[in-house]
């Protein structure tokens, strides 16, 4: 359901803790709940928003995890311009890494967990490097519902 009281606060907090949290692809749509249940009450369009939850997330197959489609989206997200985009690249370059608990089935065996860290240094990296192209533009969560 949509908030009804959304402010750039909420919008910001929403942003903030996308990137302090990234979702596992294959719970998607619970990662990308709270931003997709306000985006019609914001400016944000919604094929930067799509592309914002892409970067946010990491695929998780039984090899491992890995980050490599979230920096695929991230080259996509950077081709886009404006305020909305250039707040986004702020969350990006702040992202934290992440560890993931993956339980492998070997029939011989059993079941055992192993951890994986998955890093977002380039995804960092790439959106600070597009912030200073763009003339270090100041954030300002008022952009999303100005």
């Amino acid at each position: 359901m949509a908030d009804p009281e959304v402010t750039s606060e909420k919008v910001n907090k929403v942003i903030i803790d996308m990137c302090a949290d990234p979702g596992r692809q294959f719970s998607k749509d619970a990662h990308a709940e709270r931003l997709n249940s306000i985006i019609q009450k914001t400016k944000i369009p919604k094929i930067v928003a799509d592309l914002f939850i892409d970067v946010t997330m990491m695929s998780t197959p039984f090899t491992g995890a890995h980050s490599k489609d979230s920096f695929l989206a991230l080259q996509k997200l950077v081709k886009e311009k404006g305020n909305i985009v250039d707040n986004l690249l702020h969350c990006v370059a702040k992202m934290k890494d992440s560890e993931q608990n993956l339980t492998v089935i070997d029939f011989n065996k059993g079941p055992s967990t192993k951890t994986t860290k998955v890093s977002f240094k380039k995804q960092r990296a790439l959106a600070k490097g597009e912030l200073e192209k763009r003339g270090k533009p100041a954030y300002n969560a008022d952009y999303y519902l100005k």
